[in-house]
């Protein structure tokens, strides 16, 4: 005689491993919350800049409304269906709108990672070449923010042209590339955008934390030499008056250049900005690794990763889009101060 058990089995049919609905659930509820975060953030901060001249007036505030432009896209136009993708464990929108959900997760990410390479270059030049680098910079930094769109897009249609391939896969959470169908497109993607980018863009800012730090201790040694200097003039009459002006003559005239071509002391407002996008990029960085990482790891064991592995990576990649408007909050008190003034004037409107 034979006895049964009956069990209950809450996995998920059609993955590679038991994702039980429970973590479905979980994961549904966090791509929502990154994808409303994305889209209210980013929406906060172009507010922010539209709001407060004395932020839309900076040249570098049109790379990151841009940024935040891309970020809010990606949260509206790429992280909902990868929602509901996970809720059904098919896609069920049909071929021609995954190889679209394709090209805009490759289009959009492309341009995340591009205008972090324009803030990086254009904080580095501010800060190395004050007066050189003029401020008058900004309306042509709108055709920096144009090319790379297009040229990003032009980028992203290779897998429509037939060198790599958009496709969803039992194992991936939405439509993307299939790395394994093209070698040669997969590690020239994974060679530009994810080993030279960010080569260039840690670089920058690299450069960028030495010229800050040097800035500091210039600043540090200036004030105590100024310590020094006055302690003498404090303690007796006898001051030397060699290179003081004598009553009825001109001081002598300055030399050289009214504007000298680089500052060696850096404002404050330079400093905190160089604060928040090292801080911006080096999230960024960890956060995009993993995906990196397992993308190589899947092309030399030439397989594809559990769909466990798949979900994870890519919402800590989706997470960069929607933590960009929490650090500049966070790190920057103009920022906080802009994002106060948009939620009052909001509050008003609304009474």
């Amino acid at each position: 005689m034979t006895t049964t058990t009956n069990s209950t089995d809450t996995s998920i049919p059609g993955t590679d491993e038991g994702i039980t609905q429970a973590e479905i659930v979980v994961y549904v509820i966090i791509l929502v919350i990154e994808s409303t975060t994305s889209i209210l953030g980013s929406a906060l901060v172009c507010g922010t800049f539209m709001c407060v001249k004395t932020l839309s007036s900076k040249p570098t505030s049109k790379l990151i409304v841009n940024l935040a432009v891309s970020d809010a896209a990606m949260g509206a136009l790429v992280l909902p269906f990868t929602a509901a993708t996970v809720v059904n464990q098919d896609w069920i929108y049909g071929h021609a709108l995954c190889q679209i959900q394709g090209l805009l997760k490759t289009f959009l990410s492309q341009v995340q990672r591009s205008t972090m390479l324009l803030i990086a270059v254009d904080r580095l030049l501010r800060i190395r070449y004050r007066y050189s680098y003029g401020m008058n910079r900004t309306r042509v930094m709108l055709y920096p923010i144009l090319i790379t769109w297009a040229l990003n897009l032009v980028l992203a249609v290779p897998p429509l042209a037939g060198w790599g391939k958009f496709t969803w896969l039992p194992n991936k959470p939405s439509c993307t590339v299939d790395w394994l169908d093209s070698l040669s497109y997969s590690i020239t993607f994974l060679t530009v955008f994810g080993f030279a980018l960010q080569f260039l863009i840690t670089a920058c800012y690299f450069l960028i934390f030495v010229e800050v730090r040097a800035s500091r201790r210039r600043v540090q040694q200036s004030a105590m030499l100024s310590l020094r200097a006055d302690r003498p003039a404090s303690s007796g009459p006898a001051t030397d008056r060699s290179n003081t002006p004598v009553a009825g003559e001109s001081a002598p005239p300055e030399t050289g250049r009214r504007n000298p071509p680089a500052n060696p002391f850096m404002s404050k407002e330079e400093v905190a900005v160089a604060r928040t996008m090292i801080i911006l990029v080096t999230l960024s960085t960890l956060l995009s690794l993993p995906y990196i990482i397992s993308n190589l790891i899947s092309l030399i064991m030439n397989a594809h990763l559990s769909y466990r592995n798949e979900l994870i990576i890519s919402m800590t990649v989706y997470l960069n889009s929607c933590l960009n408007p929490v650090i500049y909050g966070a790190t920057n008190s103009r920022f906080r101060q802009g994002f106060r003034t948009v939620v009052r004037c909001s509050c008003r409107r609304q009474r």
